[in-house]
Formats: structure tokens, C-alpha cells, sequence
């Protein structure tokens, strides 16, 4: 081989050698459980910051490497697996939750993860057996049993739903979520009563659930046909102590007006007397009004001509 042929390819290979003494170095320098634990805990920090940034992939590198250095770190473990669920790799986040529950088998929040990935993987009817398994040992776990109802709603068990709302009822009273579970839960069934548990939810001075249940009801006024129906409602609504209801009876005001029904601008100057705003009508809906103005001043003006 020419001598200057030669010294090119050691030159290129000396990148690859220098940092395999490099790889060699550093892992002599840390060799000591305290070195190595540092190293893990670097590791470890930026994962979680990858994993709060959402970069799952990444975090699931950094916790690897993390474990590397560390094998027996438990918070390490516990959040990759957490990154892998994130991932959409529910089996590989199982298997690690599972052996981190082996060392530890009535951990809250180990079988809290399990529970939780099998909802994220959509198989639901395993993620009720393990919320139910971590109950039975955690009564009072509000935030588990507010998944359960959740769970048992999407699966229509509403007689289940409803023994676990009755149950959250006497744990921790009249709290804003457990209200809007009992309103979803008569929603779900077509019950009328829905109607009092949302409008209940909006009296809470709590807001957690205000938004949610304000929708809930402008779907309900917007589904009914039935003009009294209506006037139920708004006079309901008109008579509780919620704060944002000008912006449901605004809407109570525009079906009134779409079906058509004159009292709805009566509803329309009692919501604007409560704050509801040009912003809390659509395009849509507001163009209706107008013309339904125009129409109502013409009649008017028109029965007012010998």
C-alpha cells in the first residue's frame, strides 16, 4: 500500500478510534456506583424533559440509558414505561409495569399505569378489571373511580355507572365531577332530568366541568322541538343562580327564533340583559335574528297603517 494511501486511511479512521477510547474512558472514569448514579440521574432528567416536551421517542433513549447506568431505578423504569404507553407501545409498557409490580404488588400508581394502559390501547374491558382490582384495595381513590364511571359509561353500563356516581356521592358530596358524571349518565339514557344535574354543575362556584356542562345544555336546547319544552328550560335556567347563563339563554333564544317562535325575543332581551354579546351568537344564527327583526318591525310598522 503507497505510504500516502496509508496515512489516509488512518486519518479517517481516527475519528472511530478516538471516540471508542473515549467510550473506553468514560466508562472506567465512572466505574464507581457514584459515578454511575450520576450518570443515571443525568440520563433520567433528560428524559423527563423530553417526556413533558412529548418527544416519547427520545425519552424512552434517555430512560434506557438512564437504566443502563442504573439498573435498579425504579423512577427511571416507571417513566419509560410511562413513554412507551405515550408511544403507543402498550405491551413493551405493560411488561415493564408488571415487573416494577412484582417488587412492589399494592403500589397505587403501578396499578393505576396498568389500568391506564389498557384504556390508552382501547381494550376497555381490561382496564375496568384493573381499576376495580386497585378499589378493592384503595376505596377512596376518587380519581380511579371517576375513570371506572367513565369507563362503564362508554360501555353502557349505566347500572354499574351509577352504583359507582352513588358511591362518590357519600365519599365526597356534591362535587362538580361527580355531578356531570350523574348529568351524562341520565344524558346517555335520554332521562329529562339531565337537564337539572348540568344546570346543577354551573351552580357549583367550582368550574372544572362549567364548560363542558354549558355545551351539554346549548345541544340540549338545540335538539328540542317542542316550543314550551323550550320555555321550560329558559325560565329554569332564568330562575337558578348560574352565572354564565345570558350565553345558554342566548342560544334557548335563537331556537326559539329558528323555529319560529316569537317569545324568543323576549329570551333575546333577557339574555343580552345578562351579558350575552355579539360574540356569543354565530354567523349564522345572528343573521337569523336579523331577519327575523326586520320581519317583526315590518309587521309591525304594516298593522300600525289605517
Amino acid at each position: 500500500m503507497p505510504a500516502d494511501r496509508a496515512d489516509k486511511q488512518a486519518l479517517s479512521l481516527a475519528p472511530t478510534l478516538l471516540l471508542a477510547l473515549l467510550a473506553v474512558l468514560l466508562l472506567s472514569s465512572c466505574s464507581t456506583l457514584s459515578d454511575r448514579n450520576s450518570f443515571s440521574g443525568l440520563y433520567f432528567n433528560l428524559g423527563n424533559r423530553e417526556l413533558e416536551s412529548g418527544n416519547y421517542a427520545a425519552a424512552v433513549k434517555n430512560y434506557s440509558e438512564s437504566l443502563f447506568y442504573a439498573p435498579d431505578n425504579r423512577s427511571a423504569a416507571y417513566n419509560k414505561a410511562v413513554a412507551l404507553t405515550q408511544s403507543r407501545k402498550y405491551a413493551e409498557a405493560e411488561e415493564l409495569f408488571r415487573k416494577l409490580l412484582a417488587e412492589d404488588p399494592e403500589n397505587i400508581y403501578l396499578l393505576e399505569a396498568i389500568a391506564w394502559n389498557y384504556f390508552q390501547a382501547g381494550l376497555l374491558e381490561q382496564a375496568l378489571a384493573n381499576y376495580e382490582l386497585l378499589l378493592s384495595l384503595y376505596p377512596a381513590y376518587d380519581k380511579a373511580r371517576y375513570d371506572v364511571v367513565r369507563i362503564a359509561l362508554s360501555l353502557e353500563q349505566y347500572d354499574f355507572a351509577q352504583e359507582q356516581i352513588d358511591y362518590l356521592f357519600l365519599q365526597s358530596g356534591m362535587m362538580s365531577e361527580t355531578l356531570w358524571y350523574q348529568a351524562e349518565l341520565l344524558y346517555l339514557q335520554d332521562e329529562p332530568e339531565a337537564v337539572d344535574w348540568y344546570t346543577a354543575v354551573l351552580e357549583l362556584e367550582e368550574d372544572g366541568k362549567h364548560g363542558l356542562a354549558a355545551e351539554r345544555l346549548k345541544q340540549i336546547i338545540g335538539s328540542l322541538e317542542n316550543a314550551d319544552e323550550i320555555i321550560v328550560l329558559g325560565d329554569k335556567l332564568l330562575n337558578s343562580s348560574v352565572d354564565i347563563k345570558g350565553k345558554i339563554i342566548c342560544s334557548l333564544a335563537v331556537r326559539l327564533l329558528g323555529i319560529p317562535d316569537e317569545r324568543g325575543f323576549d329570551y333575546l332581551d333577557k339574555a343580552v340583559s345578562l351579558g350575552c354579546s355579539i360574540e356569543d351568537v354565530t354567523t349564522r344564527d345572528l343573521s337569523q335574528i336579523q331577519k327575523d327583526m326586520r320581519a317583526r318591525f315590518l309587521a309591525g310598522f304594516l298593522s300600525s297603517i289605517p
